[in-house]
C-alpha cells in the first residue's frame, strides 16, 4: 500500500498560468506543471484525514485480496508519463471466492 501511494497519486499535478510571458532557455512561452508524489502532503500541510484514509484503504484491500480472485479482462501496459498508470486502466474480471 505504501509503495502504491508513493508511485501513483490521484492528483496528477498542478497547472499554473503566468501573468507575463516566461521564456526558459531557447523555448519561448514555456508552460510549467508540477507533479505530486506525496499522497497526503507533508509537513505543516499534512492532510487531516491521513490516518483514516490509510485504515480505509487497508480494510478495502484486505477484503479484496481475501474474498475475491481476479484475472485481467484484456492486455494492458504501464505508462510512466505524466504519471505512473495503466494505459487501459487495467480492466479486470472479479470472482468471489467460496
Amino acid at each position: 500500500m505504501n509503495e502504491t501511494l508513493r508511485v501513483a497519486n490521484i492528483i496528477s499535478g498542478v497547472f499554473r498560468r503566468t501573468t507575463t510571458d516566461v521564456n526558459i532557455k531557447e523555448y519561448p512561452g514555456t508552460s510549467c506543471s508540477g507533479n505530486f508524489y506525496t499522497s497526503f502532503g507533508g509537513g505543516p500541510r499534512l492532510c487531516p484525514g491521513y490516518e483514516l484514509a490509510r485504515v480505509e484503504i487497508s480494510v478495502f484491500l484486505q477484503h479484496l485480496v481475501t474474498q475475491f480472485s481476479w484475472v485481467p479482462a484484456e492486455e494492458d501496459k504501464l505508462v510512466f508519463f505524466p504519471t505512473t498508470r495503466t494505459q487501459k486502466r487495467y480492466p479486470i474480471n472479479l470472482r468471489r471466492r467460496c
